[in-house]
């Protein structure tokens, strides 16, 4: 099971790719492993401060930018 939530991790840091983690045959994720709190409760359940603390500044920054996207689209700004 460990391996399944290395890969999970690698890819929410973006440290991996599917197709690099598929280049070598199947590979093994946890369920729901897109849901980042999948991953940070096992890393807190096995005491592994050090990535949990990487997967919640990975989601303090995903809050920011989406927070920061959706003020510059109330004051019209555009994706183009």
């Amino acid at each position: 099971m460990n391996k399944a939530y290395e890969n999970s991790y690698n890819l929410l840091m973006g440290e991996t790719t599917y197709d690099e983690l598929g280049k070598d045959g199947p590979f093994l994720l946890p369920e729901d492993h897109e849901d980042p709190y999948v991953t940070l409760k096992y890393y807190e359940s096995i005491e592994d401060y050090e990535k949990c603390i990487n997967i919640r500044d990975m989601l303090i920054t995903e809050d920011i930018s989406k927070s920061c996207w959706e003020f510059l689209k109330s004051v019209g700004f555009k994706d183009e």
